[in-house]
């Protein structure tokens, strides 16, 4: 690509494939799709959390340990 300064100072040439790269990664961070993916996320983590609870309240419950206390050694 043209350098943007004046010839005077001698700005060096670049090629677009240097960058191609920087394009691909901000791509993969600047995507639409990376909004909807951390929605998405967000509630798949609240969902399983209020699972993982509900089954650690059931299971605490049938094996009778509601009222269980950790003991320090």
């Amino acid at each position: 690509m043209c350098p943007i300064c004046p010839e005077n100072i001698g700005c060096p040439y670049w090629y677009i494939s240097d960058v191609c790269i920087y394009v691909k990664i901000s791509y993969l961070f600047d995507h639409p799709g990376t909004v909807l993916y951390a929605v998405f996320t967000s509630f798949w983590a609240v969902t399983f959390l209020e699972y993982w609870k509900r089954k650690n309240a059931s299971l605490a419950h049938h094996w009778d340990v509601l009222d269980f206390e950790e003991e320090e050694v």
